[in-house]
């Protein structure tokens, strides 16, 4: 991921949960861990798609995860994407659709 998108996440992060009125040390150290929470997941996602695994449950739970990292911090459009790929999975859409969704919300991220 291009450091743009984390600098763009970061800053979000600090906003939102500055917004709810922790201090600025709260604050810091929530950006800090939600940051390294999402780049952890996103790589595992990204590594998922390069595989070319067929476990698609794995997929499901890394896009339940990352979705729950951004809207933890105020960014529910970006989570909304992910949820788009958990429910092509839910709504059992094939291999190829899945990959073809995730690989493209990916290459958005990287141009972010």
């Amino acid at each position: 991921m291009q450091s743009n998108f984390y600098n763009f996440v970061k800053s979000k992060a600090e906003e939102y949960f500055g917004s709810l009125g922790f201090d600025e040390e709260t604050v810091s150290a929530l950006q800090e861990q939600a940051v390294l929470d999402l780049q952890e997941n996103l790589d595992k996602f990204k590594q998922w798609i390069e595989s070319e695994q067929n476990d698609l449950e794995e997929l499901a739970t890394l896009a339940h995860t990352i979705k729950g990292v951004l809207v933890n911090m105020g960014l529910d459009d970006l989570g909304a994407k992910f949820k788009n790929i958990q429910n092509l999975i839910m709504d059992n859409a094939d291999k190829e659709t899945v990959v073809t969704a995730a690989s493209t919300l990916v290459t958005e991220l990287d141009t972010f």
